[in-house]
């Protein structure tokens, strides 16, 4: 969080949160999300921590729906 005020301050407004549901988790939160693009791709593969996992969400966060692009084979 000390990391992304110190961007704020620089004037950096958009940031890109690439990680696993642990990170998406602290994330929300600790109140950092105001958009979400979520790239999906047609195979999923691995394990580990859900992309929000339930011990991460205290509540229900609502979604808009606004496009979706399908972007080359994968």
């Amino acid at each position: 969080v000390e990391t992304l005020r110190d961007l704020a301050s620089r004037g950096v407004v958009t940031v890109l949160i690439e990680g696993g549901g642990t990170l998406h988790a602290q994330a929300f939160a600790a109140g950092l999300v105001d958009e979400v693009w979520c790239y999906i791709a047609p195979l999923v593969c691995g394990t580990g921590t859900p992309f929000v996992p339930e011990s991460g969400a205290s509540r229900s966060v609502p979604l808009r729906f606004v496009d979706a692009v399908p972007i080359g084979q994968d």
